[in-house]
């Protein structure tokens, strides 16, 4: 259950709105190639997807660079490969370089419960019931997601929270784990793909390997203030 300790324990930081859209990554990241074809049929409005953890944390530093911000992240572009998305043999696993340096990072899996919740203690950001889930959510076993911030938005304007696509934020899965390639890595929010309205709650989680590119993930930016 969130509890105010919970609310109290998390810092000031921005999150954006809405998901990472395919072509605001594509235009960060031009070496990225959607590798299903009727994914790259869609609108670049819709968020980017079948993009693993280690892409999201390189989105986050380019997109640093180019605004002039310091990087968040200390990850050797060098030491990945683009194509297979994993390291390479010998490379450091990605860590945190400057905290407080402003950088674009991913959200922690705490900060992204509290934006989900929006002060809310119970399931949803809306309430207890699902009965309110299609307004802000894309689930149901549906075929593909909507564009971004389509979806009703909760009290605080974040939209696509309950599902849309999975979301990748920072934290190991399991905390005791040791850093490792094989690392699990949070998700959360649910997919489009999404069976039933249990795995749209607040308090959902999912996790996959860092490599792992699949089809209903994407992510969205965070910043400390």
């Amino acid at each position: 259950q969130w509890t105010a300790a919970d609310r109290e324990s998390v810092g000031e930081f921005w999150m954006s709105d809405r998901e990472v859209s395919r072509e605001q990554f594509q235009a960060v990241c031009p070496e990225w190639q959607q590798k299903t074809s009727e994914i790259a049929a869609t609108d670049g409005r819709h968020p980017v997807r079948e993009v693993n953890w280690y892409d999201a944390v390189l989105f986050c530093n380019r997109l640093s660079v180019q605004h002039g911000l310091p990087q968040y992240y200390e990850f050797d572009e060098g030491q990945y490969d683009w194509a297979a998305g994993e390291l390479k043999d010998g490379a450091k696993f990605p860590s945190i370089a400057n905290p407080a340096g402003g950088g674009y990072r991913l959200p922690t899996e705490r900060e992204w419960e509290y934006a989900c919740r929006a002060l809310s203690a119970v399931d949803y950001s809306f309430g207890v019931s699902a009965d309110s889930l299609d307004l802000f959510a894309r689930w149901n076993n549906r075929s593909e997601p909507l564009e971004c911030g389509s979806l009703r938005p909760n009290r605080w304007g974040l939209s696509d929270m309950h599902g849309n696509v999975w979301e990748w934020c920072w934290d190991r899965y399991d905390a005791t784990e040791e850093e490792a390639k094989g690392t699990s890595l949070v998700l959360r929010g649910g997919s489009f793909d999404c069976s039933g309205p249990g795995f749209l709650r607040c308090a959902s989680r999912g996790n996959y390997s860092p490599v792992n590119r699949i089809l209903s993930s994407g992510f969205r930016i965070s910043r400390t203030k």
